[in-house]
């Protein structure tokens, strides 16, 4: 813990405070806050040089008599944060103080508070919780902590998976933790746990891929379907369902353009367009969608720019070439309209 700063002459006492919150000294902290509000300092406004306040140097410590009497009496704010974007219960996790971390969650902390680092209490506790309570991770997931919530080490379970902990891969697994997420660094849960050799969470993940996969090839198939039917929303419904099993599947967000074109809705036909393309930019079929759904917004100067992009990716299509023909026939006489309107 680094030595707190302030320009007051109280300052030995601010380090008698810190070091009595860090030793989980209670009668010893009470009396040295008595002292420092004599001298006109608010404890709210102490910390140290890495931005700690008493009650981040207390949850690291698990001092839970401590944390209670700075949030209940001196009203402490409980999601206070320190240089890093940490708060008092991503401490008292980081410090494998469960039964302290516990006592803030109950109280008001919030589950998804996220460090400089994007880093929820979720991924803390993936990362430390390997044989601790059950009750906490269950807690927070109660509390409305969020399982797929991404930072630069990737989700929760990715953090878990990585680390073996197979307890906290079920937990997430049973309450709707993506398998298929993709973090920052290119990995995904399944990945993490191969590369641990934890064989356990390899399994664990395997199981729910297939069943994941067994779903999705329905939900698609129930899609084509309705869409077959001419039932583009229910096509939609099932698309949507396919695509939250597979986030990586472009196809899905082209089925759902082309169903939006369908509904003349040319502004969400064109988001899931661009969606697609921005999972395979390589692909004409994107660039279709996109560009009929620039058409059905009457921009057909923009249409022909994606239908040429598409073209040019595959110049022996017909269709991409007659999309970009019929565009730019569109622009042209778009402009023809309102130069007759400027004339009369």
């Amino acid at each position: 813990m680094a030595s707190p700063s302030s320009s007051d002459a109280g300052e030995s006492e601010l380090c008698h405070l810190f070091c009595a919150a860090s030793l989980g000294d209670f009668p010893l902290f009470k009396k040295r806050v008595t002292v420092l509000q004599k001298l006109g300092l608010k404890i709210e406004n102490i910390k140290d040089e890495d931005g700690q306040n008493a009650l981040h140097v207390a949850a690291a410590a698990g001092a839970t008599q401590i944390c209670r009497y700075l949030v209940k009496e001196v009203k402490l704010d409980i999601d206070s944060k320190d240089g890093d974007g940490n708060t008092p219960l991503h401490a008292a996790i980081l410090g494998e103080h469960f039964a302290t971390a516990i006592y803030l969650l109950e109280n008001g902390a919030n589950p998804n508070a996220a460090s400089n680092l994007l880093r929820t209490s979720l991924h803390y506790a993936a990362e430390k919780v390997v044989t601790g309570p059950k009750k906490l991770l269950k807690l927070l997931i109660t509390k409305g902590a969020e399982v797929n919530a991404v930072a630069d080490v990737g989700t929760p379970l990715v953090q878990a998976a990585f680390r073996g902990n197979k307890d906290f891969v079920k937990i997430l697994l049973d309450n709707k933790a993506e398998v298929n997420v993709i973090s920052y660094q290119l990995t995904t849960p399944l990945l993490s746990s191969i590369l641990t050799s934890s064989i356990e969470c390899v399994k664990l993940l395997l199981k729910r891929e297939y069943k994941l996969n067994e779903y999705y090839l329905m939900a698609k198939l129930k899609g084509e379907e309705a869409f077959n039917r001419k039932d583009y929303h229910g096509a939609i419904k099932w698309y949507t369902e396919a695509y939250h099993c597979k986030q990586t599947d472009a196809a899905m967000c082209s089925n759902k353009s082309l169903c939006w074109t369908r509904l003349n809705e040319g502004g969400l036909a064109l988001q899931e367009a661009t969606a697609c393309i921005l999972l395979r930019p390589d692909w004409p079929k994107a660039y279709h969608r996109k560009g009929a759904a620039l058409m059905l917004l009457k921009d057909f100067k923009k249409a022909a720019d994606v239908f040429y992009q598409g073209w040019m990716l595959d110049i022996k299509s017909k269709e991409l070439e007659c999309a970009f023909r019929e565009a730019i026939e569109a622009q042209r006489n778009k402009q023809k309209s309102s130069s007759e309107i400027i004339i009369e």
